[in-house]
């Protein structure tokens, strides 16, 4: 064996970090190297991922073909993300703050399909762990010298909620007919018809609540 490739690398470490974690947490000189060596690797193969958009014009040149995502590194880059998120988040605050940063971006609307179905896992596993959410809070949101991450993910994953709505009444479409004095179509579980704007929402027990509250122009908004 002559050279090792990044995707089986990457493999090593999470298994690595997995099981031997307690060696971090006794060792002072294994976690330097988990700071200044793992976390400065996991950076730089994040680059390609947080660079790459996915509805670029074709004739505007984004990024040189060694650049672009990769989804066998980037799937495993995640897996160590979320380990060391997990397992080292207090040895590694300031560098989890990036993590959590950048898993962020994963679910930016110009991002590919799979860059945010990856990020959602991940976010899934750390969302469901209230201690870990806890931690977030006080290490980051209630510091006034950092970001506020815990807001972040709550607000990128009620965009990304947000946008399969949208995206999916653009298909279907809202030039559905309406009788005057009966009550708006529903089509997808969304109100459709002229005089009616569709909106991301939920229809409970006959009561529409939608997702995000939108104002006409030049309406007062109630208080």
């Amino acid at each position: 064996m002559t050279e090792m490739t990044r995707t089986f690398g990457l493999e090593l470490l999470e298994s690595v970090l997995t099981q031997f974690s307690s060696i971090f947490y006794k060792y002072a000189e294994f976690s330097f190297l988990l700071k200044e060596r793992v976390c400065a690797l996991v950076i730089k193969l994040f680059s390609p991922n947080i660079k790459y958009r996915s509805n670029v014009p074709s004739n505007i040149q984004q990024a040189t073909p060694f650049e672009k995502p990769y989804f066998p590194i980037s799937m495993r880059l995640l897996r160590v993300v979320s380990i060391l998120i997990q397992k080292y988040h207090s040895l590694l605050v300031t560098e989890c703050e990036i993590f959590l940063s950048l898993i962020v971006k994963f679910l930016d609307p110009d991002k590919p399909t799979w860059q945010r179905a990856l990020a959602l896992e991940v976010l899934h596993k750390m969302s469901i762990q209230p201690e870990l959410l806890v931690s977030f809070c006080e290490c980051y949101d209630l510091n006034k010298h950092t970001t506020s991450i815990f807001q972040d993910i709550v607000n990128s994953l009620g965009a990304y909620v947000q946008s399969l709505f949208v995206s999916q009444q653009l298909q279907m479409g809202t030039g559905l007919p309406m009788t005057q004095g009966q009550p708006p179509i529903l089509m997808s579980g969304l109100p459709t018809g002229p005089g009616v704007t569709p909106q991301p929402g939920f229809l409970l027990r006959g009561v529409w609540l939608p997702l995000v509250a939108t104002f006409p122009t030049g309406q007062a908004k109630s208080t």
